[in-house]
Parts: C-alpha cells; structure tokens; sequence
C-alpha cells in the first residue's frame, strides 16, 4: 500500500516540479533526510513530504534548534 500511496505522491511531485524548472526537487527517504537534518541541516530551506514524514523531521529540526515549540510545520 505504502509503495502504491508513495509512488502517485512523487508522481504529482514529479508533475507539479516540471511547472517551476527554476526550483530544484530532489527526492531522498526519510530516514536518510534524517541523518541529513542532523548532519548538514543548512542544505535545507524547504521540505514537502506527506504527513507522516513531515511530523517524524518537524519534530527532529525542532529539536537541531532548541526544542518542539520553535518548529513550525503546515498541513495542506
């Protein structure tokens, strides 16, 4: 189900990306974007993932810049 879910949401991503060439899209699992976050959290500006993920590395960068209430986090 995840891989079904997963594969129509980087689908859209795919599609929704070609719209901003001037923006750059690049793909990475979460747990790998995790390590990322701690080790070099300064090549992130902006992170789209769906829900799931979004709270496990909202809460992880909250914490890389000193604590849970200084994240802030969306859901559209």
């Amino acid at each position: 189900v995840l891989a079904y879910v997963y594969g129509l949401w980087r689908e859209v991503a795919d599609e929704v990306s070609r719209e901003y060439p001037n923006i750059k899209a690049e793909y990475v699992f979460v747990d790998a974007a995790a390590m990322w976050f701690v080790k070099n959290p300064e090549w992130f500006e902006v992170v789209v993932t769906p829900n799931l993920f979004g709270d496990i590395l909202t809460d992880l960068g909250a914490m890389i810049q000193g604590g849970l209430g200084v994240a802030p986090g969306g859901n559209i």
